[in-house]
């Protein structure tokens, strides 16, 4: 064979070796891409799924814990007179169940909170959103000089004649701007601008009892009363108060997580088994009525 025909036959072949691939090859390199991208992919849900349950968690562990703390807060002021009125008679007159003539704190705090139906602090049972509770706490104003005062929106509230009662209630309501959250709310009723305002999301459901001294005239002792049942709300000595959050985004799970909640506030938790797949957790604590112990 001539010279020339050699390179033709080698020409031909690199020709026939460069036109493409089989089909079997095709197909083979399609299967191992496609389980690639399938183990990225997988990768990625996982990993979006991990970010969404740390995420959820960490804002409904600091709503509650705001929470909390927000109501301890305003509860704790229950009742609170201010120390400069205490031999002030002008304080004494604005008993709506004509109490004169008296000058020691705990009289002022019944002329102020006592019979009037203005309670230091009270309660509703149940009535609220979810079978929720609600709460109103009510304190005095201080003088415009000491500028301290505030109710719980953060408004500065002053009380030139010491005739000025702060009154915030909490309560829990679908916030409506927010894709019908539960939402605690909180309303200044001294005020009427502004009414009520979100202060937290994500709180299902609010639980109060109210702890009586054990030489109360009520016949349940302990943290145990609902709002309904107390019949004096001078004898409060401290709130027990039980907030369930929940999260923000749905789907976090495979499947409903049960939870334990003192639904009835009988203190005992029942089981209950939500229809979503949210995750929940309740927060617990027990806030003394400093201004009401005797």
């Amino acid at each position: 064979m001539s010279v020339n025909c050699k390179q033709l036959v080698v020409s031909a072949l690199g020709r026939r070796q460069q036109q493409g691939l089989t089909l079997i090859e095709i197909m083979v390199a399609l299967l191992i891409g496609a389980f690639l991208l399938a183990g990225v992919i997988q990768i990625f849900i996982v990993n979006k799924q991990t970010y969404r349950v740390q995420e959820n968690l960490s804002r409904m562990q600091e709503n509650g814990r705001f929470a909390i703390d927000y109501l301890n807060r305003y509860i704790r002021l229950a009742g609170y007179i201010t120390t400069k009125s205490l031999n002030d008679i002008r304080y004494k007159d604005l008993s709506r169940n004509s109490t004169t003539g008296q000058n020691d704190g705990s009289s002022i705090t019944s002329a102020l909170f006592g019979n009037s139906g203005n309670k230091a602090i009270a309660g509703t049972n149940g009535d609220g959103l979810n079978s929720s509770d609600s709460i109103t706490v009510r304190y005095q104003a201080d003088p415009p000089a000491d500028g301290q005062m505030a109710d719980c929106l953060g408004n500065t509230v002053s009380s030139p004649n010491g005739d000025v009662i702060v009154a915030n209630q909490f309560f829990l309501k679908a916030d409506a701007s927010n894709n019908n959250q539960p939402t605690l709310y909180c309303d200044p009723l001294h005020a009427t601008d502004p009414t009520e305002q979100p202060v937290i999301s994500g709180v299902e459901n609010m639980q109060i009892r109210y702890c009586v001294p054990a030489d109360s005239t009520d016949t349940n002792i302990g943290c145990v009363l609902a709002g309904n049942d107390v019949s004096d709300w001078n004898q409060i000595q401290s709130v027990r108060v039980s907030l369930l959050l929940r999260s923000a985004d749905d789907n976090l799970v495979t499947q409903p997580q049960p939870y334990q909640f003192d639904i009835n506030g009988d203190g005992v938790n029942e089981t209950i088994t939500p229809s979503d797949k949210r995750l929940r957790r309740v927060f617990t604590t027990t806030i003394a009525v400093r201004n009401l112990v005797k």
